[in-house]
């Protein structure tokens, strides 16, 4: 069985892959179904994947969040407490049928003064949005609308408001509410100008502002509506798909 220590936006977190919760030097590792692939070593790839329920905390917030230097992840083997791995979490992608979350896990090699690169050749941009390499300020594009110019159906998982016309990449983005909750936008209905969220929202008639915030799916057309081109950091010439195997 395995430990799993999670640091995310520097509240630690200790999970256990066993049935049952583990309690070691009053630490409590709580018992989910969480599991890992197998660790890859090589000069292309060095870290793994980790699969966790997707409305257990930190993960909630980890598909709300921007990823940029928040969070790392440590594996040890129980009981024999050997450390299998160390690493930073480099990003994550949902599952939100099976309500899953895929947690990508990098580690950085060290030789002598220098370091792997960590970014490769890519149609689309590898920098996160919002990061200091994007070269665009997140909270600069984020807006807020008031319970005057929005409605929150009963179950408080859409949104619809007429400031959504016009807005480009909600879809993917999140919201916060005066009262603190943060949720993920996971469908944008620009004809409806409403959003979907991934959770429901708590006691919604008390919601009485949201700030959302947009994000961007990395394209050069992302990139150029952010005024943000001069920064793009993929490659959008290089094709997709392997002209080998799957042709023109």
């Amino acid at each position: 069985m395995e430990l799993f220590k999670i640091t995310y936006l520097k509240k630690t977190y200790y999970f256990t892959s066993y049935k049952d919760d583990i309690t070691i030097d009053n630490i409590t590792y709580t018992a989910i179904p969480i599991s890992r692939e197998e660790i890859t070593k090589g000069l292309e790839e060095n870290g793994l994947k980790i699969t966790a329920p997707l409305m257990i905390e930190p993960f909630t917030n980890m598909a709300v969040q921007a990823l940029t230097e928040l969070g790392s992840v440590e594996i040890a083997r129980y009981p024999q407490m050997i450390t299998l791995y160390k690493g930073n979490i480099l990003k994550t992608t949902r599952d939100l049928g099976r309500e899953l979350i895929t947690i990508y896990v990098g580690q950085k090699i060290i030789l002598s003064e220098g370091q792997f690169p960590t970014r490769s050749y890519s149609a689309t941009c590898g920098y996160n949005f919002g990061e200091k390499y994007c070269g665009v300020n997140r909270n600069n594009y984020a807006f807020s609308i008031n319970s005057d110019n929005f409605a929150i159906n009963e179950q408080g998982t859409l949104i619809s408001s007429d400031a959504f016309s016009g807005k480009s990449y909600l879809q993917g983005g999140y919201i916060k509410t005066n009262n603190g909750f943060y949720n993920y936008i996971y469908q944008f209905y620009s004809d409806k100008n409403e959003i979907a969220l991934l959770n429901a929202l708590p006691n919604p008639t008390e919601i009485s502002s949201i700030t959302v915030y947009p994000t961007c799916d990395k394209s050069p057309e992302a990139c150029s509506y952010y005024n943000n081109l001069d920064h793009f950091g993929g490659f959008p010439y290089i094709p997709n798909n392997n002209l080998t195997t799957g042709g023109f």
